[in-house]
């Protein structure tokens, strides 16, 4: 439906490549709170309180603490990849959800795992 109202642009691989990072995003949140979980019972709290703070931990704080780390990453590794050119493993990741040197339409399984 978004594709034929025009407001999906990406193309397979593209949509692919970043539905395939955000569930890895949710997997490792969910890894964490099946941790957190274990060790709430382990000392003898309910092994269910992480819930109470799952929306202001992983909402609130990880979109704002998000945002920050990906600005600092990206001019990091543009400041990297620019003043040391013969290091172009930090290329991709100063594009953050681009998968190739030439842009929406270029896609580069390297690009991809590096991110």
């Amino acid at each position: 439906v978004r594709v034929r109202r025009g407001l999906e642009t990406r193309d397979v691989r593209t949509f692919a490549a970043d539905t395939s990072k955000q569930a890895g995003q949710q997997a490792m949140g969910g890894a964490m709170m099946v941790v957190l979980g274990h060790k709430l019972a382990e000392d003898g709290f309910s092994p269910l309180a992480w819930y109470g703070a799952l929306y202001p931990f992983e909402i609130v704080l990880t979109t704002g603490f998000t945002g920050v780390f990906r600005r600092l990453n990206e001019a990091l590794a543009l400041h990297i990849s620019t003043e040391k050119p013969w290091l172009s493993w930090a290329q991709p990741l100063a594009n953050v959800g681009q998968y190739g040197p030439g842009g929406r339409s270029d896609f580069r399984c390297s690009w991809y795992a590096a991110q």
